[in-house]
């Protein structure tokens, strides 16, 4: 069983961030500020902290959210509204992620890289919350559903 109001609800909250910059976190953690600016990982962070799913000290990055879906049985084939879409060389080398808005689209922290910690940096490279198509990397690894009713 799925809860889709958690889907529908993360998917709305996360819009509300459209337009934030980019920001990328330390080596191991993802900027997660609603102010300073958000990494990949770090607004699906701030969205399962609004679901509850995440207590609000934890940190994770992305590779450690693929880990902790696959081991809680959460992948599915299909894209669906908040659902999350994996990117990366391999299952152990995950290096981005976003939030599925339906089967088509997903929002994202996304165009930065490692060196875009200020606003600047964030303007030159087109880095923000945005709106982009699934498939629009070439290295999706697959998607998991956080809001299957599993045992957390």
């Amino acid at each position: 069983m799925r809860n889709r109001r958690a889907a529908r609800f993360q998917v709305w909250y996360v819009c509300l961030f459209a337009g934030t910059e980019y920001r990328f976190g330390n080596d191991k953690f993802g900027g997660d500020d609603p102010v300073m600016g958000f990494d990949c990982s770090g607004i699906v962070s701030e969205s399962e902290r609004a679901l509850g799913y995440l207590p609000v000290s934890a940190r994770m990055n992305c590779q450690m959210f693929f880990d902790q879906y696959v081991e809680m049985g959460c992948r599915v084939q299909k894209p669906k509204m908040g659902c999350y879409a994996f990117y990366g060389s391999s299952e152990s080398d995950v290096s981005h992620m976003g939030i599925c808005m339906d089967n088509t689209s997903l929002i994202q922290a996304g165009g930065g890289d490692s060196r875009t910690k200020d606003e600047e940096r964030a303007a030159e490279r087109n880095a923000f919350v945005q709106v982009r198509p699934i498939h629009y990397r070439g290295d999706l690894l697959g998607f998991m559903d956080p809001h299957l009713k599993v045992k957390r």
